[in-house]
């Protein structure tokens, strides 16, 4: 990747970035992302999806010409899992054309890529954290269609793995915080499965971690998750108990027990593994209850 920070040159003087087209700008991860990104210097373009259909792949072209970007963060994605699975065209278009077409557009103009992907590119069968390096298998459309975007990205690019995200002001539906917390304040029971363990993680913390190593020109696959693991069982009570709610509302339930039966299978185990950040100087990141209880503050606010 190109150096994409601001730059220190010769008679202390500094080189501005260039451009970044930044693409999913109005979802949880994307609006923060942005926000910063021009906090530091960096000269953001994120159309909504109203004004760039990057399933078009003369659409993203003509955009990619007329800004001449630096750098293309691709957040736009397809991440409604069941949805995947039950209309696998619909993920292939989302998450694989549509980065195809980022891709061809950004080699067009000589731009780098940076890529949000998942956990849910692994089967869950290690018994220890996944490194960035570790064989994907993934399980569902979901992840396969995700794993298909990575492959198309060179060596030069950056693939930011993350999981489990929670934020403030997410798209519609929420994050799993917000809907526990929906849930809990009016009093209904909820249960959620204590058979899958993860990396919880937050807006607050994954993209400042994201912003370092788009200015440090980083490149390969990187996870950027929240330190600590849990189960969807664990978070959502962690959640409850925090707010001053009754913990009682929230029971566990075995994966196989889920009534409806979810239409995609989830790995069961898909804590990520972040140690290749430190030589870098970014992270680690906070432990994940730490940063469940700053969003359920600001919630209450």
């Amino acid at each position: 990747m190109r150096n994409s920070g601001p730059v220190l040159l010769t008679g202390g003087g500094v080189r501005k970035p260039g451009p970044v087209l930044l693409t999913g700008g109005g979802g949880l991860l994307g609006r923060t992302l942005a926000s910063q990104l021009r906090e530091r210097g960096f000269d953001v373009h994120s159309p909504l999806r109203a004004d760039l259909d990057v399933t078009d792949v003369a659409a993203v072209g003509a955009a990619l010409v007329a800004l001449r970007p630096e750098i293309v963060v691709h957040c736009a994605a397809a991440t409604a899992v069941d949805r995947c699975e039950l209309e696998p065209q619909w993920a292939w278009d989302q998450n694989v054309v549509a980065t195809a077409n980022v891709v061809g557009a950004a080699r067009h103009v000589g731009a780098t890529v940076v890529l949000v992907s998942t956990d849910y590119v692994f089967d869950g069968a290690s018994c220890r954290p996944y490194r960035p390096d570790d064989t994907p298998a993934p399980l569902g459309v979901y992840g396969r269609t995700k794993l298909e975007a990575e492959r198309l990205l060179s060596d030069s690019d950056l693939v930011v793995r993350t999981a489990w995200l929670n934020g403030p002001g997410g798209p519609s539906g929420g994050c799993v915080v917000d809907t526990v917390l929906s849930l809990a304040r009016a009093g209904r029971p909820m249960a959620f499965v204590d058979d899958q363990v993860g990396s919880p993680s937050f807006v607050a913390d994954v993209v400042p971690a994201m912003v370092e190593l788009i200015g440090l020109g980083a490149s390969g696959v990187h996870h950027v998750v929240n330190s600590g693991t849990a189960s969807w069982f664990d978070l959502a009570r962690e959640t409850v108990r925090v707010a001053g709610l009754d913990p009682g509302l929230v029971s566990p339930v075995a994966t196989r027990d889920l009534d409806p039966p979810r239409e995609a299978t989830r790995p069961a185990y898909s804590v990520l593994d972040c140690s290749d950040l430190s030589p870098l100087g970014v992270g680690p990141l906070r432990p994940w209850r730490q940063a469940l209880r700053d969003l359920v503050a600001g919630s209450e606010s």
